[in-house]
């Protein structure tokens, strides 16, 4: 099993989380701290300024009371300048709940974290690809992402304790051939923390981007399967445990394990970025709560892994996901 030391960062140095560096650069350029190798995201989007932002919030709050910060700013919106005149805004508006997804770099410094959960953020989803730095770091390829993420997460687990946050803590752990062997020793590190954490191991979203390497840089399921199934069995021999756990597989690669499992949707669409039936999963009996497997992934690895299932095995259930302020 891996070691961590007794602060979960993997290190004692200095924070910085990196805010320079890969910037804005007016209002393109790359919009995040991380460059992880199979980011979907070409760094080409624009963003609105905050005047626009506000503007497409007020619409929002027309029909609903909750908000995804990084749907206004960017996709790594901690750094953005204006994160936090963004979320007073929010607030002044109304918006009762408001959800982040982040690299938890920026939360690093604890100053940052304490002012982002006074602003009002209470939902928290981290992404972190690793166990270990040597794993996450070459994923992001960001030196000390790995220690900043953790710092992050240590900063909101304290601020619980001390009453000054109440809200739901989310990690993001993509699968892909580097990182899956470490599933079982990234549950221990999680639950290390002592608080109750949803961790959702998901898949690698095929991009135009990375098309050309995603071989390389995906696995397929049946490859990790036995990992997988390692990393559930720690779980259950916890017997009762904070870390509420799912994978975002097709239910017929470990229908026996169908209680972890959590596919991604159907999607109507056609292209990269959503899931699509191949052949085999036409007569399935989750069929209609079973995305399948994306294109590119079927095209690169087959179909073979896939088999029509005839038992549901879906226990009734009710997680956090059922709720969840990103969807």
């Amino acid at each position: 099993m891996t070691k961590h030391d007794d602060n979960h960062d993997g290190t004692r140095s200095g924070v910085d989380p990196g805010r320079k560096g890969r910037g804005f650069k007016g209002a393109k350029g790359r919009f995040c701290n991380n460059n992880c190798l199979f980011c979907y995201d070409d760094h080409t989007t624009r963003y609105p300024d905050l005047a626009q932002a506000i503007e497409a919030m007020k619409v929002l709050r027309e029909t609903q009371n909750r908000l995804n910060v990084q749907d206004f700013l960017a996709s790594e919106a901690t750094i953005h300048p204006d994160f936090f005149p963004l979320l007073a805004k929010a607030k002044e508006l109304g918006f009762t709940r408001m959800g982040l997804i982040t690299n938890g770099r920026m939360l690093a410094d604890e100053d940052f974290s304490r002012r982002t959960v006074e602003a009002g953020v209470q939902d928290f989803r981290v992404s972190i690809h690793g166990a270990t730095a040597r794993s996450h770091d070459a994923l992001t390829r960001s030196k000390g992402s790995f220690a900043q993420s953790l710092r992050g997460i240590t900063h909101l687990v304290r601020l619980h304790r001390k009453g000054n946050w109440r809200g739901s803590l989310s990690v993001s752990f993509v699968l892909c051939r580097i990182n899956y062997p470490e599933i079982q020793d990234f549950l221990v590190l999680m639950d290390r923390f002592s608080h109750p954490v949803e961790v959702n191991f998901v898949q690698l979203i095929p991009s135009p981007v990375f098309a050309e390497r995603f071989a390389s840089i995906a696995a397929p399921f049946s490859e990790m399967k036995a990992a997988v199934e390692q990393g559930i069995d720690w779980l259950e021999s916890l017997g009762k445990t904070r870390l509420q756990t799912t994978f975002e597989w097709p239910f017929c690669i470990l229908p026996e394990r169908a209680a972890y499992l959590h596919p991604p949707g159907n999607c109507e669409a056609v292209g990269f970025a959503c899931p699509q039936h191949p052949a085999p999963c036409k007569t399935c009996v989750y069929l209609d709560r079973c995305g399948g497997v994306y294109k590119h992934y079927a095209n690169t690895f087959g179909t073979e892994e896939l088999a029509a299932q005839t038992e549901d095995r879906i226990p009734d259930r009710k997680t956090s996901r059922d709720d969840d302020v990103y969807l």
